[in-house]
């Protein structure tokens, strides 16, 4: 197969602030497979967690074009086992665990491109059932009070969207979390659902205030409380009031047991595990170990969500929203439908340039 890439540079309607730093727009890389004259499309978003940008993702496809040449994209097992030999040796690569997003991006474009030579969706050549395909939830980043709660009339308003993930962790501390916090449960819809993500923002002393804090004022569950190199803090939040998830902490299915005794949940990311089939693993593992698991995403197109979207009805909650927050979306893809990303009917991805 041949592959080839472009860059595109994305800007966000609202720059999105986390614990870590703020992000208001991206460079990501378009990786096209073409095969017996058919196309499959894949993405690379840049992040910190994989280490990948789309110089590094060039870089890399270099290092690997000529043992992906030699072989087809229905050939999955190849490929990853390609891909992960590029990871374990880190060639080319910022660091160890980095390549997430390029192997991501690879894999997602030898779906589409097999989808589309049988004729029908990736969910489909899953075996997966839409049906149980769940809402997904929006994003409010740090910002203050006020601006928090006028970004959270905007999504209901222009999405209809009633599930909320808000960004804490706040460098200012715990009492402008709560202040933040307290603004959007002011100015959400009375039916919303709420949903917290610290990005590590937390000390162990902060979660053992925040979570119980949250858990009065109903939110769902905590995503990430304590810091990526922090894990040996997650013993002290047992028992909690609600469910804690993590997702820095979680890569590839392998890491999954070795947490699975101290939370609750799970946050796979496809740029973060490296593609559909780990992301899968990762549910199996997690489900093995009696955990919920949620699909998140980075800062994505369409192209990806959808890639997303294909597997989503094997996960308890999703996070499927970085496509809403562009002003440049390139593609299309899946529907927003009554709060729910769902892939359509048409072959591979069924995603296409506006």
């Amino acid at each position: 197969m041949t592959i080839t890439t472009n860059h595109i540079t994305l800007e966000k309607i609202t720059p999105l602030r986390i614990s870590r730093g703020v992000s208001g727009n991206s460079v990501n890389l378009i990786v096209t497979i073409e095969h017996e004259g058919i196309t499959g499309l894949g993405e690379l978003a840049p992040n910190g967690v994989s280490g990948d940008k789309a110089e590094t993702g060039e870089r890399d496809i270099e290092a690997l074009r000529p043992a992906l040449a030699a072989l087809a994209p229905w050939e999955l097992e190849r490929v990853e086992g390609v891909l992960s030999e590029l990871r374990s040796a880190a060639v080319g690569l910022d660091g160890v665990g980095s390549g997430g997003a390029i192997k991501a991006a690879i894999e997602m474009a030898c779906h589409d491109w097999v989808g589309k030579k049988l004729g029908v969706p990736v969910w489909k050549l899953l075996g997966l059932d839409l049906s149980k395909t769940v809402e997904t939830s929006v994003t409010v980043g740090i910002q203050s009070p006020e601006d928090a709660a006028t970004q959270t009339r905007d999504w209901h308003t222009r999405t209809g969207a009633r599930v909320l993930k808000i960004k804490l962790g706040s460098p200012e501390g715990i009492d402008a979390d709560q202040a933040m916090f307290a603004a959007i449960q002011a100015a959400a819809r009375p039916d919303a659902i709420f949903r917290v993500d610290a990005n590590g923002g937390w000390s162990v002393a902060e979660a053992q205030t925040m979570i119980p804090w949250l858990a009065a004022r109903g939110v769902e569950y905590v995503e990430q409380p304590l810091a990526q190199d922090n894990e040996d803090g997650l013993p002290h939040l047992r028992p909690a009031p609600i469910p804690i998830f993590v997702d820095e902490t979680i890569r590839v299915a392998s890491d999954v047991p070795r947490f699975a005794h101290v939370v609750d949940g799970v946050n796979v990311k496809l740029m973060k595990c490296g593609g559909l089939r780990e992301a899968l693993r990762i549910v199996a593992v997690a489900k093995a170990h009696g955990l919920k698991t949620m699909l998140g995403c980075m800062g994505e197109t369409s192209l990806a969500i959808t890639a997303g979207a294909q597997i989503g009805a094997a996960f308890d909650h999703l996070d499927l929203d970085s496509h809403l927050n562009l002003k440049n979306d390139p593609f299309i893809g899946a529907s927003w439908t009554g709060g729910k990303v769902v892939p359509t009917d048409a072959p591979g991805l069924g995603v296409a340039p506006v």
